[in-house]
């Protein structure tokens, strides 16, 4: 993974729009902003979430394939570069169920599994694979869509559902964090702390305060600092090995310092403060992730789209819009037909033609570059032209 563009744009409300859900809540679960890392974008909880909780909305995954192949005559240019940068913003097909769509799948998101980063330490989030994988279309079917025969077919993406759940319990303001794998997370460092490190130096540290709290008082101050530090250097060489050096950087100096540590929330959290933004910090200097849901459009032939879930006056942000920058982008999302492809669109093998992102890029005529718009359920907006614009 890279990190994150920093250019962005801003959906407004141009009138007041009421809410379709029967029960809003003016309570926003997700904000962006900026991270507590060095990740420029990040995502904040906005309300306490419970381990298994879905944060956010859920959102539209957009599929595209085998691009390294397509563009395999960039291997080694500036060209080739930009496009693994903009491939770095985005994850495997694996991770979002879309893996069998080609040789090599890479999934577009947006919201927070977009702007969210990673800690080798606190990881409480991931991005449920099994919510696209056991996805269904039974409300786009119902509503009287013919996958057979709609003019739609193809322009849209049938992956929906896509759920980031919490895998821990996320106090309200805490930055939401993602594991983007060992390697990125530099989880084999034995001098930074891994989330294993902390998980185990709090179980270590909640039975050293049932010993200082049994035993302390009874054999004195001087053995009981000595005690201490015999778990500090030994106990910890022995048990923790190559980890130690990590693991000892959690203790505090002193056994008193232990119980501030528990009530704190635990090492992480004590560790690394800047983690949690106060509420009335995000609400001033963050955006809402979770303004819209995702429904059937109104738009005939238009699949899904995105509406209010609370209700928004006028010149209010509907959606704050991370773009990421694909330089050259009409070429580097062009690719050639296939024979079972082409059989399936009627075409003839070796036609040109564009990967499905295409259809979700911002665009400007006088411009080489295409822009992913990674605003979360902002896949979904559909255009309704100028008269229908809200």
């Amino acid at each position: 993974m890279v990190k994150r563009s920093h250019f962005a744009i801003f959906l407004t409300s141009v009138t007041s729009v009421l809410s379709k859900k029967d029960t809003t809540s003016d309570e926003c679960g997700v904000y962006l902003a900026e991270s507590s890392t060095d990740h420029v974008l990040g995502s904040f909880a906005g309300k306490p979430y419970r381990r298994d909780d879905a944060i956010g909305s859920r959102d539209s995954v957009v599929q595209f394939v085998d691009i390294r192949e397509h563009n395999r005559h960039l291997a080694g240019e500036d060209d080739g570069q930009r496009l693994e940068n903009f491939l770095g913003t985005c994850w495997s097909g694996d991770s979002t169920a879309g893996m069998n769509e080609g040789a090599e799948v890479i999934s577009a998101v947006g919201g927070p599994c977009f702007s969210s980063t990673g800690h080798v330490g606190m990881i409480n989030a991931v991005i449920y694979q099994h919510s696209t994988l056991l996805r269904t279309d039974t409300d786009l079917l119902s509503s009287g869509y013919d996958e057979t025969t709609s003019p739609g077919r193809g322009a849209f993406t049938t992956y929906h559902n896509l759920t980031l759940l919490a895998v821990d319990k996320i106090p309200v303001g805490m930055e939401i964090f993602l594991d983007f794998g060992m390697e990125y997370n530099q989880y084999d460092d034995t001098q930074k702390a891994n989330i294993d490190d902390y998980r185990k130096m709090d179980e270590a540290m909640g039975k050293m305060v049932e010993f200082f709290n049994k035993h302390a008082e009874s054999i004195g101050e001087k053995a009981a600092s000595e005690v201490y530090e015999f778990m500090k250097k030994d106990v910890l060489d022995l048990t923790a090995e190559k980890r130690a050096p990590a693991a000892r950087s959690l203790l505090p100096d002193t056994y008193h310092g232990l119980q501030g540590i528990i009530d704190s929330g635990g090492s992480a959290l004590f560790s690394n403060p800047e983690v949690v933004k106060d509420l009335d910090w995000l609400k001033m200097n963050g955006y809402c992730q979770d303004n819209l849901v995702a429904g059937i459009s109104t738009i005939e032939h238009a699949g899904r789209g995105a509406f209010t879930s609370r209700d928004m006056r006028k010149g209010e942000v509907v959606a704050p819009i991370p773009l990421v920058a694909l330089n050259q982008g009409r070429s580097a999302l062009s690719m050639m037909e296939s024979e079972e492809d082409a059989e399936e669109h009627g075409t003839e093998a070796g036609t040109r033609t564009q990967q499905l992102l295409y259809n979700y890029m911002l665009e400007h005529p006088k411009s080489s570059a295409l822009f992913l718009p990674a605003g979360g359920l902002t896949f979904n907006i559909n255009h309704g032209g100028n008269q229908d614009a809200t």
